[in-house]
């Protein structure tokens, strides 16, 4: 069992499970003492932390991914036993204001730690955790915004090993190609079944002027990337896949990881089409 801090925007509370009247600052979930038993298999002393018995959909806790069996062991640093303890913590607070929850968790660990330079104490920065068949990666920072603006590659790797490790699954479509070359996929049903993978080149040759963000992104010319691979997972009954709008028929190679095509040549823009059985 790992222990990890939140901070929770404390919400209006909306029933008795915030320990609230509606309108005060809840954080949505119901806490009790933990049974002797519980405290054995945590660790716990008498007295220390309180387990989450149930969480109010849509409240603070819940988004938070706080799940019943978790146990309760700190609001803004104040150690809480009893529901009394609890509620007087967030009766200090104000609906929107931030408190510090730590919480002890049989699901979830920490894959990174960060060290304040005014604190010594490390900090989760990376948590994962599962619920049911559910899975989620907490980062303590936007990630997703840091790299738009600065694409450092041990940032692209994090969001892409999180989002593989989350979807729990197999991806129905892999493409390999240099990271300027978009890719999107979509299903057509009408006048058949199809997988339609659309490949785009961002790759830009005017030096970093004329961008997009500030003119028109007139083209004046392309750099060609060649042999690009597609491959469908292999539970997809394929019967022939062209690549669209030329019109050519891609040959296709039964691989262990799927089927894989070869498209030979993207200026700009095109479609691998799968035709399916």
């Amino acid at each position: 069992m790992r222990q990890f801090l939140l901070l929770a925007l404390l919400a209006n509370a909306q029933a008795a499970d915030d320990y609230e009247e509606p309108g005060r600052a809840g954080w949505g979930a119901f806490a009790a003492p933990p049974p002797l038993s519980v405290q054995a298999a945590h660790d716990l002393m008498p007295g220390q932390g309180l387990v989450v018995l149930h969480v109010r959909p849509g409240g603070t806790a819940d988004s938070l991914g706080v799940a019943p069996g978790d146990i309760v062991m700190s609001l803004n640093g104040q150690p809480v036993s009893t529901r009394r303890e609890l509620r007087a913590i967030v009766r200090q607070a104000e609906a929107g204001d931030a408190v510090r929850v730590a919480v002890k968790s049989p699901n979830a660990k920490i894959l990174g730690t960060i060290r304040p330079k005014t604190d010594p104490i490390d900090l989760p920065a990376v948590i994962s955790k599962t619920y049911g068949k559910g899975r989620v990666v907490y980062f303590a920072t936007g990630f997703d915004a840091a790299y738009y603006l600065y694409p450092y590659p041990y940032q692209r790797l994090c969001l892409k090993h999180s989002i593989e490790w989350a979807a729990n699954a197999n991806r129905p479509v892999v493409v390999e190609a240099p990271m300027c070359v978009h890719s999107t996929v979509m299903r057509q049903t009408k006048d058949g079944e199809r997988l339609v993978v659309h490949l785009f080149s961002d790759l830009n040759t005017t030096a970093h002027r004329a961008l997009p963000v500030d003119d028109v992104p007139l083209r004046e010319e392309v750099v060609p990337i060649h042999d690009i691979v597609v491959t469908f997972r292999t539970d997809t009954r394929i019967k022939r896949i062209h690549l669209e709008p030329a019109g050519k028929e891609l040959e296709m190679h039964k691989t262990l990881r799927g089927i894989q095509v070869v498209v030979p040549r993207l200026d700009v823009h095109a479609m691998v089409v799968a035709e399916l059985e």
